[in-house]
């Protein structure tokens, strides 16, 4: 009898052997997890963050010639950071990093930045510089690596190329045509992300040569909210309330609801929420003032998660109501008993360090552990409910 197990003549047993990737892989890898042109974007932006840079220019054209343009000032990269970092496809430049060279918090942790470009459009020119006096400059047609053997045996080749310090993205020959549902979607992150405080970090966005205006939200909405409330974990999981004011009165002290106990989860231990209430019925007797604030829910309604500073899609964005606290407002009574979520701004405060269980994932479908997220919902629906009923003791029913 033959064993199997010794080598049979006539094959190649191992030497030189070697697995090859191909092209097809940079699909599931990149261009179906950022089909959104604008999470594409957004991933370049996250590396100039990633990267220490101090302002971030994004560049959009529909017209004759359909490109994306996204240049920052930040570290830039050598030829050898691009050699041996960029092209590695699937590692991630900061793995196992938690802050850039300058201190911020990582964000563009899963090295999708290089697969946006292959999302968002057929040719892709990079240039980037370290050291001013050695830059380079490349040109990447991703249909022709695509239609390659093997992702290896794509030729690339570098020019010298004396720039700035930084680094610059054109993406040319787009996959899918700009809407301006993408534009809103980009400013509204956008705007946060350049909100994290003690941060110095800008983005200017235009779209047709036309300047898309970043407001800063966080002015805007301590402005106009009525109501605030404040909240954190402790160790065992029980919410702690830190304030709760209600047109400037100090409602900390109000008896409030206990916390299920069923709903009680330790490992979110440390998670801060802060809510802002506002009111839009007739009891605000300046119209004007009725126009501005709902202006401002229409823009920026919804509770956000933040990770170390940073917001994590989709939580909050577009008026997205991951907690269910429409929901919610209709099961206790409808708008006389409990704000929902179109009269509400908040956010959920986490960290890399004290949360390690929520790990974010590429697109926008958030973290990976979706009960963690439930738990999440239960103690903002908590808040919210507590918030309402401060609010109610001072100003009667809620009308929307």
């Amino acid at each position: 009898m033959t064993d199997e197990r010794e080598p049979r003549a006539g094959l190649d047993h191992g030497d030189g052997l070697h697995f090859r990737v191909s092209p097809d892989v940079l699909g599931p890898l990149g261009a179906e997890q950022l089909q959104d042109p604008a999470l594409a974007v957004l991933e370049l932006i996250k590396n100039s963050w990633d990267a220490d840079a101090k302002k971030v220019t994004v560049s959009v054209s529909t017209k004759r010639t359909k490109k994306i343009v996204v240049s920052d000032d930040g570290h830039g990269m050598s030829e050898k950071d691009f050699r041996d970092r960029w092209l590695v496809i699937g590692a991630s430049l900061k793995r196992g990093e938690r802050t850039s060279k300058g201190g911020r918090p990582l964000i563009g942790e899963k090295g999708l930045g290089r697969l946006a470009t292959f999302a968002l459009g057929r040719s892709v020119k990079l240039e980037s510089a370290e050291d001013p006096a050695a830059g380079f400059a490349t040109n990447i047609n991703w249909v022709a690596l695509k239609a390659s053997p093997s992702l290896e045996e794509y030729p690339i080749t570098l020019s010298s190329k004396r720039r700035k310090r930084g680094t610059l993205v054109e993406i040319t020959d787009l996959e899918k045509n700009w809407e301006p549902s993408h534009t809103q979607y980009l400013v509204s992150h956008a705007e946060f992300l350049t909100a994290v405080p003690g941060e110095d970090f800008t983005i200017s966005f235009s779209v047709n040569s036309k300047p898309q205006k970043l407001a800063k939200p966080a002015e805007q909405i301590a402005k106009f909210s009525e109501a605030s409330f404040e909240m954190t974990v402790n160790k065992n999981g029980l919410p702690t309330i830190a304030s709760c004011t209600v047109d400037e009165r100090d409602f900390t002290d109000t008896q409030f609801r206990q916390f299920p106990e069923k709903e009680l989860n330790p490992r979110l231990s440390g998670m801060r929420l802060v809510l802002k209430f506002f009111r839009r019925d007739q009891a605000l007797k300046k119209s004007l003032q009725r126009n501005l604030i709902s202006g401002i829910l229409e823009r920026y309604q919804g509770v956000r998660i933040f990770r170390d500073g940073i917001n994590v899609p989709p939580y909050g964005l577009n008026g997205d109501d991951w907690a269910g606290l429409e929901k919610q407002r209709t099961r206790y009574g409808g708008p006389t008993m409990v704000p929902g979520n179109s009269q509400l701004m908040g956010e959920v405060h986490l960290s890399r360090d004290a949360h390690k269980h929520l790990v974010i994932t590429a697109g926008r479908s958030g973290f990976t552990d979706q009960q963690a997220v439930q738990s999440l919902a239960h103690y903002t629906q908590w808040a919210v409910r507590e918030l309402g009923t401060a609010s109610l003791d001072l100003h009667g029913p809620v009308i929307p």
